[in-house]
């Protein structure tokens, strides 16, 4: 028995049983579990703690939240920063301009003073799409001297088959 086990007691069963196990089954016994142990260490290996490549480690194996070597987000309000220039779609040239007013305000009116542009939205609407179709009738014949059946050859007009 190791030093460590005399001091400390970890086994599932009492010293007095342990003393009175035939040695040949204590020496297989503390053999399965030096085995064990290697096992544990094999199985826990990946290529954070081994020199594995890390395409050696299991498909569904995540790292832990604290193995993950991705920078720290800053904890701050989120949104643009102050000082920070920003950037805005660039509007499109129309094709036509639509002018939307204010139609009635809560009270009631429908008359408004002095009414100013605050907003631009673009509609894009893609054009339809017109498929260019052309069929192109092969034809056959039979020549007239010797009688072997002639194909009109596709593949000189770019087509393929």
């Amino acid at each position: 028995m190791s030093e460590a086990t005399q001091n400390k007691w970890t086994y599932p069963f009492t010293k007095e049983d342990w003393e009175l196990t035939p040695t040949s089954v204590k020496t297989a016994y503390l053999t399965m579990e030096q085995k064990l142990g290697k096992l544990g260490e094999l199985k826990n290996r990946n290529s954070q703690n081994s020199s594995q490549p890390p395409s050696a480690d299991g498909p569904y194996a995540k790292p832990k939240k604290s193995e993950k070597l991705l920078p720290k987000k800053p904890h701050g309000k989120p949104g643009g920063k102050i000082g920070h220039k920003g950037s805005r779609q660039q509007l499109l040239e129309p094709k036509e301009i639509v002018s939307l007013y204010p139609e009635t305000c809560i009270c009631g009116n429908s008359e408004f003073v002095n009414p100013k542009h605050y907003y631009t939205h673009q509609h894009i609407e893609l054009p339809e799409i017109v498929m260019g179709v052309t069929h192109f009738l092969l034809h056959k014949g039979k020549c007239s001297c010797c009688g072997k059946m002639n194909l009109a050859k596709a593949f000189e007009h770019g087509l393929t088959g």
